[in-house]
């Protein structure tokens, strides 16, 4: 008999693991249009509405698989083993680079604790067990089904020129959904704390507590957060390293807060673990699962430790009551706002009794600084005034200092008052900065984008984006037509009584440019999407 031939097994390659902080080499990738060329305008709109009316029957039917979770299982349990295991990341491994995608984005976290508010805590022990794919993939469902949504807004269309502005909405929305951190974590506190500063005593005299300690101790609370997760996943190492099932539970009783067991009852539950040491870790693990939402929970004593007692124990509570929410407190809650203006933004904390408050959204507490901030701001009208106009001071003074750094060699220029002869209105420019035959003409805007613009509500979106991003823009232009059509040395009068003195007869090249302290996403500096979606009638070299 002829002997079988040798069957040769591949080898499954294993995508390497990448080590922290390593520079990820991308590929170009090519995106084809997934519509043929043929197909009419009418036939795409129909297709793209029929997904978005397919994802709002899955969005739900998900939406009421998630709600039906958090009816059965502890929602604090539901949310910290969330954020312990779908959502946790090794510093420096960035895994939207790696694979091109994020398995479980931060925001769904959001999303989840603001669902956990909508009725009463419901206390279980239930874990999760069998059903932890099923609840992470609902949570996905959920989201991906939510995004595909938008394309139902292609309903209004009536020609191809509607899409500029159905596009500019929907980008909107998205940023807003899932965009956060418009600068590195340093930077966004450091302007908090600035901001702040500006109307620090003003804002204690209003509110009853200073900005600064605000800012403390919300930002304290991410390093405090990161902490005690470490601490955690080093316990669970610990009892996975053990050699026997003794050590694991000498590991276990010593790492967490348990009773603990005699010799008979030790030798009891491992023989129900069919004397298995893998089993009995496993149930170890699972076990402490129950201690995961003292990760994310911070009693008041907790703080006034973790500051050095450096912030008065009685304001403590008083600034969490005032950025918290109670289960049950968001049952009438628009299932929209929950993704596109949810609460937990302003209100990040879950009080959880008389001394505790809960949240696993600590890692964007940077990113919503300013936000909570303002919010506080936004009751006492006389101080949204005083903020407003020195927030606006502010940033004309920040983008100077840093011009000049650029710049050293620069003449710099500020507050030149120039008249447009065609509209015979004065107007103030804010900086221009000349550099042999270049001028920088810089005109900053400082305001704010409003829940509705935010949400994608398209008076107040457009409305929003003229303020921040056409105004400064039409402004620079219009200085800077002032100074090509009229070569000489101009002298503008400033409010200090200084005067400031541009020679144009120099100038070849015009870089006028607009500048704002708003997060409105790539829309904002982009300015041919604005002109597509019809919200200006502008040419774009009549725009900076």
């Amino acid at each position: 008999m002829p002997k079988s031939r040798k069957r040769i097994k591949k080898k499954k390659t294993q995508r390497r693991r990448a080590k922290p902080y390593e520079v990820i080499k991308q590929k170009f990738v090519r995106f084809e249009n997934p519509f043929p060329n043929d197909i009419p305008f009418e036939k795409r709109m129909e297709i793209l509405i029929k997904i978005g009316n397919k994802a709002s029957i899955d969005f739900e039917n998900e939406y009421q698989k998630l709600i039906n979770y958090f009816h059965e299982y502890d929602p604090l349990y539901l949310c910290s083993f969330s954020s312990y295991y779908f959502s946790r990341q090794e510093e420096g491994i960035d895994e939207e680079a790696i694979n091109g995608s994020i398995d479980f984005p931060p925001f769904y976290l959001e999303i989840l604790q603001c669902i956990s508010l909508k009725s009463e805590r419901n206390i279980s022990m239930e874990p999760l067990h069998k059903n932890i794919e099923n609840f992470k993939s609902t949570i996905q469902n959920l989201n991906r089904s939510q995004s595909a949504t938008y394309s139902k807004l292609l309903e209004k269309a009536k020609d191809q020129d509607d899409i500029g502005a159905i596009l500019l909405r929907t980008e909107m929305m998205i940023n807003t959904l899932a965009v956060r951190n418009w600068s590195y974590v340093e930077k966004m506190e450091m302007i908090a704390y600035e901001l702040a500063t500006l109307i620090e005593q003003n804002f204690t005299d209003s509110i009853g507590f200073n900005p600064i300690v605000l800012l403390n101790i919300l930002f304290g609370l991410v390093s405090l957060t990161e902490k005690k997760l470490n601490i955690h996943h080093k316990k669970t190492i610990s009892i996975v390293k053990a050699n026997n099932y003794n050590e694991a539970f000498d590991k276990y009783e010593e790492c967490f807060n348990v009773d603990n067991t005699s010799k008979s009852e030790r030798k009891e539950i491992w023989e129900e673990m069919k004397e298995n040491i893998k089993i009995l870790k496993s149930a170890f693990l699972e076990h402490s699962d129950y201690f995961l939402s003292d990760i994310f929970t911070h009693s008041i004593d907790e703080i006034y430790n973790y500051f050095s007692k450096e912030i008065a124990k009685d304001i403590i509570p008083k600034i969490l009551d005032n950025i918290s929410l109670c289960f049950g407190d968001l049952s009438a809650i628009n299932k929209d706002y929950i993704f596109l203006d949810n609460p937990i933004h302003s209100k990040p904390f879950i009080k959880v009794n008389e001394d505790e408050y809960f949240s696993i959204i600590a890692h964007m507490f940077n990113h919503i600084g300013v936000d909570i901030l303002e919010t506080f701001i936004s009751k006492d009208i006389k101080l949204q005034g005083q903020y407003a106009l020195k927030k606006g001071k502010y940033l004309e003074s920040k983008v100077e200092n840093l011009l000049r750094k650029s710049f050293p060699n620069a003449q710099i220029l500020t507050g030149s008052l120039w008249e447009c002869p065609n509209e015979k209105k004065l107007y103030e420019n804010d900086l221009v900065v000349l550099i042999e035959e270049f001028v920088v003409i810089v005109e900053c805007k400082s305001g704010t984008v409003s829940p509705p613009a935010r949400r994608g509500a398209s008076d107040r979106l457009f409305k929003t984006m003229k303020e921040l991003v056409v105004e400064p823009s039409e402004q620079a232009i219009r200085f800077e037509n002032i100074l090509k059509q009229n070569l000489k040395i101009h002298e503008f009068k400033t409010k200090s009584g200084s005067i400031n003195y541009i020679d144009s007869t120099k100038i070849k090249y015009y870089v006028p440019i607009g500048v704002t302290l708003s997060n409105l996403g790539s829309i904002g500096c982009n300015l041919k999407k604005l002109i597509e979606a019809r919200i200006i009638s502008h040419k774009i070299y009549q725009l900076a």
